[in-house]
């Protein structure tokens, strides 16, 4: 069940995000552009690898406590539920209306929401 949600999820959504990307390029970029996607996959496959083998190797073979690899798992479930807080309450969109040929127009940028 688990394998269909995940297939229809990838069906739906990497199409429309690759369009997103290849959108945002310049005329005659749009293959530079396109890695844009695959570099976040590299780096969370990269990230993961380090931490496994660095967990499994301390907790498995130094301790000889494999049960306890789930602390650094819900550690870094915790550290990303309050990175991506801390983000939400740092940056805020903010509303610029533009007049364009005759009616308004709402452009929504992310801006820091920091007062010096």
């Amino acid at each position: 069940m688990t394998l269909i949600v995940v297939a229809i999820g990838e069906i739906t959504q990497s199409p429309r995000y690759y369009e997103y990307v290849s959108r945002l390029a310049p005329l005659g970029q749009q293959g530079t552009y396109m890695v844009l996607p695959f570099f976040r996959l590299a780096l969370a496959r990269w990230s993961e690898e380090n931490l496994e083998e660095c967990s499994s190797t301390h907790f498995g073979e130094v301790t000889h406590q494999p049960d306890r690899i789930w602390w650094s798992v819900t550690g870094v479930g915790v550290a990303t539920a309050a990175s991506l807080w801390i983000y939400d309450k740092t940056f805020k969109p903010r509303r610029h209306y533009r007049q364009s040929e005759g009616a308004s127009t709402v452009q929504s940028t992310v801006e820091p929401n920091i007062e010096l």
